[in-house]
């Protein structure tokens, strides 16, 4: 039966149960895994910006792809038990450590794992980032 207190009990062991995957490159092995729920909402959140607030006081939002795939691997990548490697504020690290091919290979298996789907590529030639159908972007 699902009570609050069944909820909490399961927060504190949910991130060992995600899904996870190990992703091997070149002389490294690295897990991805799934994310929870507030984190996915860090996630978006950390991409949205006010593009305009209009006259009868409604807001545009716009999606900023800046980082979207460090961020995403910020809150993905795992230990062998699937704790976090990265705060998700390290996110600016990524790109940094792993080659682009590689980016785009644990990207591929996060946005697998997490239901993710991938839009086709922008104008600027570049991937847009995966958005969630129940995303609120």
């Amino acid at each position: 039966m699902l009570t609050r207190d069944a909820l909490l009990k399961r927060k504190e062991t949910l991130k060992q149960t995600l899904k996870r995957e190990k992703v091997t490159l070149r002389n490294l092995e690295v897990y991805i895994r799934e994310v929870t729920g507030n984190e996915k909402e860090v996630l978006d959140s950390s991409c949205l910006s006010t593009n305009e607030i209009k006259q009868d006081g409604k807001v545009d939002m716009k999606f900023d792809h800046s980082f979207y795939t460090e961020k995403l691997l910020a809150i993905s990548l795992c230990d062998e038990k699937g704790n976090t490697v990265f705060q998700f504020e390290d996110y600016k690290i990524i790109g940094d450590c792993f080659s682009t091919s590689e980016v785009t290979q644990l990207t591929k298996v996060a946005q697998r794992l997490n239901g993710l789907t991938d839009l086709e590529k922008n104008g600027s030639g570049g991937d847009t980032p995966a958005i969630s159908s129940s995303s609120s972007v």
